[in-house]
């Protein structure tokens, strides 16, 4: 089978293709570079249910598992920054107010522990 591709580079996949392999409008299409050859494959619900158990066993699971639990740190620590950096900014807003801005080190870090506890961290 052949197809011509138009000025934006779209295919049209022969009918009997299409019934062959479950595409329908709105099916995703998954291109692989083979080498000398483009592949296509259709996200069908066969192609899932294919895909079904064949990590089992190969720790796929526990890899997911351990990048959830690295990613929920990196979020605590994004938040403790947040939160931590609008202590300061109040406390530096404080002291240039009542005009003493000498001291915004000291009670900057000051409201960065108060921000810890207040966040739980």
């Amino acid at each position: 089978m052949e197809a011509v591709s138009n000025s934006k580079g779209q295919i049209v996949i022969p009918a009997t293709l299409r019934r062959k392999y479950g595409i329908k409008n709105g099916t995703k299409i998954i291109f692989t570079d083979g080498g000398d050859a483009i592949i296509l494959k259709p996200v069908t619900e066969q192609y899932l249910k294919n895909l079904q158990g064949s990590l089992k066993g190969k720790g796929g699971l526990k890899t997911l598992m351990d990048e959830r639990c690295k990613d929920k740190e990196r979020e605590k620590i994004i938040m403790a920054t947040k939160v931590l950096d609008s202590f300061a900014l109040m406390a530096f807003l404080r002291r240039l107010v009542s005009g003493g801005v000498g001291e915004i080190e000291e009670d900057g870090v000051g409201y960065w522990r108060q921000g810890i506890q207040a966040a739980g961290w």
